[in-house]
């Protein structure tokens, strides 16, 4: 009979504890108006998703007086309602958290307005349906699968700030195109992970004299370059590939001189370069 009530004491002492560790251990969940999260040591919120089927997310700057600082892992994963989500007025956020977005697949745009300033891997991984995305100039890094798998992603602008994108961050992205600065850390990506790319600095295609024209002087910058009379550099010097080939040689001063002329050519010369 002792032993009963030794054994039965000793299973009531383990349930508390087991019980008291729990709850040291589990979060805290609170919803306001939708929105669900849970508070830091310092009374921030962390929005760990929404409990509604709204199509439209707008971050706040505050739930109940709470700071909105950052989003918890896995905030919104799978949400199949959400069609579009900005950070525009998300004031105090500063980290979106990893795979936050994961599998929204109806998920159809993204702004993280200006205030981010750093994501955790995989935040936009598996959104099928995502087409545009407009980053925070604050970010600095793209992460591991931000956007792997973002099949409907087409043309996403990464400014200078921008010092590092991880190798599979736009893996299986088929339609994209990068809008960047040439010499910048994005523009060197794209040409190394051979994705096409439109460059912010709207210099034409053929413009090696910096005038905002493609004409005749064009062609005797280019004639006095292979002369060794003339400096091109940086991205004129990629502008007088007129014709695109990786070199800059006479076959360029004869394109531009076609243009001129009004041939038909299968160069876009006169136009802002991309590749």
């Amino acid at each position: 009979m002792k032993k009963i009530k030794l054994f039965s004491s000793i299973v009531i002492v383990c349930l508390i504890v087991s019980l008291t560790c729990f709850s040291a251990f589990a979060e805290t969940y609170y919803i306001t108006d939708g929105y669900k999260y849970m508070l830091d040591d310092d009374n921030n919120a962390y929005l760990a998703g929404v409990e509604d089927d709204r199509t439209e997310l707008m971050i706040p700057a505050e739930i109940d007086r709470h700071p909105v600082t950052a989003t918890t892992m896995l905030c919104c994963n799978g949400n199949t309602s959400l069609e579009s989500v900005t950070f525009e007025n998300a004031e105090n956020m500063s980290i979106i958290g990893a795979y936050g977005f994961y599998n929204c697949s109806n998920l159809k745009s993204a702004n993280l307005g200006s205030y981010v300033t750093e994501l955790y891997r995989g935040v936009f991984r598996g959104c099928t349906s995502l087409e545009s995305v407009e980053l925070s100039d604050n970010l600095t890094e793209i992460p591991y699968e931000s956007f792997y798998g973002c099949t409907s992603l087409g043309e996403i602008t990464i400014g200078r700030n921008i010092t590092l994108i991880q190798e599979n961050a736009f893996i299986g992205c088929p339609n994209l195109v990068i809008r960047c600065y040439y010499d910048s850390y994005a523009y060197q990506f794209a040409l190394d992970h051979s994705i096409p790319y439109i460059l912010l600095d709207g210099v034409l295609l053929g413009d090696t004299n910096a005038d905002e024209n493609v004409d005749v002087t064009d062609v005797t910058q280019i004639q006095q370059f292979l002369a060794e009379l003339a400096e091109l550099d940086g991205i004129y010097l990629h502008a007088a590939d007129a014709n695109q080939d990786g070199t800059v040689d006479i076959s360029d001063a004869t394109a531009l001189q076609m243009y001129i002329a009004e041939y038909d050519l299968p160069y876009p010369i006169g136009e802002v370069m991309t590749q």
